[in-house]
């Protein structure tokens, strides 16, 4: 393990050592270079967007849509300041309901006939996917890199 994250260890809330320290300045800067945006009347405004292209082999999701090279896809990004910010104010199914809340501001968003991209699916990447299926998603596992094992 790296010297820097053995310092994380020692993080509590509003205490951030190591990596963790500079965390903030990366969030705001990968927000703006990838332009993430917010969701429309999202209620809790937990979660953004961003709309990119895939750009892996072919790939066929369980409920039939078929997702190839060049496809638009929308990104998923929490915002971890939000969820600071309302951490302490109830149990795990209260995220997960105030998630859900905000995927439904996205939908409706994509049914709006302003809504000019045709994203064929949505996805996210997260170290907290246990409670993914719930809100209707499929969990796989990232593809490794060729050349790792």
């Amino acid at each position: 393990m790296h010297i820097g994250w053995k310092f994380t260890f020692q993080t509590r809330a509003g205490k951030a050592r190591g990596f963790l320290r500079a965390w903030p300045l990366w969030e705001n800067l990968s927000r703006s270079l990838w332009r993430v945006q917010p969701i429309p009347h999202a209620p809790h405004h937990l979660l953004e967007v961003r709309f990119t292209h895939y750009s892996g082999r072919p790939l066929d999701l369980p409920d039939g849509t078929h997702i190839q090279k060049g496809d638009t896809l929308i990104e998923l990004h929490f915002r971890n300041r939000a969820f600071l910010d309302i951490a302490g104010t109830g149990e795990a199914w209260r995220y997960m309901r105030m998630i859900e809340q905000n995927l439904q501001a996205l939908a409706r968003w994509m049914q709006e006939p302003d809504f000019t991209r045709n994203a064929r699916a949505i996805f996210g990447a997260t170290l907290l996917s246990r409670g993914a299926p719930r809100l209707g998603f499929t969990v796989r596992e990232r593809p490794k890199p060729s050349g790792q094992k």
